[in-house]
């Protein structure tokens, strides 16, 4: 994947990967023990690439907020 200049279809892949972690962790009653090993696979998968660490931190402050 390269580091800068996505095609649209990488920022598609990255955004529903991330997406998917958000929508999977949202319910009140999700059990978040597996969100960890969830985004450090996400971190392999896409070598920590800046905007999918950008975009999952939207969504993990978003997740933080309405969980308390």
């Amino acid at each position: 994947m390269k580091d800068k200049n996505h095609s649209i279809e990488e920022y598609k892949q990255i955004s529903g990967d991330v997406w998917t972690i958000f929508k999977t962790y949202f319910p009140e009653d999700a059990d978040i023990s597996s969100f960890a090993d969830e985004v450090h696979k996400l971190d392999l998968k896409y070598k920590s690439d800046p905007f999918m660490q950008k975009l999952l931190k939207v969504y993990f402050d978003e997740l933080k907020e309405l969980k308390g």
